[in-house]
């Protein structure tokens, strides 16, 4: 080929490799194919106060749809039923919870959220887990709603600790 002809090419370098099929599978999956088409804003951040608190608070959402739903992409080992463990361990119950609540104080409306695990590596299958507002306040017997329940109090006693030291002056480390 000829240097004019190499460099109209898209080039990668090894280690974006992984990142190009993973774009890929995520815009193979329907359902959030379908989100991300309906259109919306990328990587965005949000700032608000927390009415209970006062406390300043900060998320930045990978995708926000014009459809109110919003995609958090989480790279993964596995987009399956062992993605549940990665979700409690690493906090994504809590990031989504505070996302949702954030969402809902900055617009005034609860909007359904999707963690989409994307796994690192080939084949690069992906999945959803989706979080409904919906049935938030009565659980309905829904695993979702239970997460989201769960997240939102695990978060709220991580803002209060936070409190409770700026306050104090004291930052214990574990306890």
């Amino acid at each position: 080929k000829s240097n004019a002809a190499l460099a109209r090419e898209k080039i990668l370098c090894r280690t974006q490799w992984p990142i190009q099929g993973m774009a890929e599978s995520v815009l193979a999956h329907p359902d959030v194919r379908a989100i991300i088409e309906a259109g919306g804003e990328r990587e965005l951040s949000m700032l608000w106060i927390d009415d209970e608190t006062g406390a300043l608070l900060r998320g930045r959402i990978d995708f926000l749809a014009v459809t109110n739903t919003f995609l958090d992409f989480k790279k993964t080992q596995d987009a399956g039923f062992g993605f549940d463990s990665s979700a409690v361990g690493y906090g994504y119950i809590e990031q989504y919870a505070m996302y949702h609540d954030g969402l809902l104080a900055l617009t005034g409306v609860s909007m359904d959220g999707f963690l989409v695990p994307v796994e690192e590596e080939f084949p690069h299958l992906v999945g959803t887990v989706r979080f409904s507002p919906e049935g938030d306040q009565n659980f309905e017997n829904t695993e979702t709603s239970a997460w989201l329940h769960c997240g939102r109090v695990s978060y709220r006693k991580a803002i209060a600790a936070v409190q409770k030291c700026r306050k104090e002056g004291r930052w214990p480390s574990y306890e």
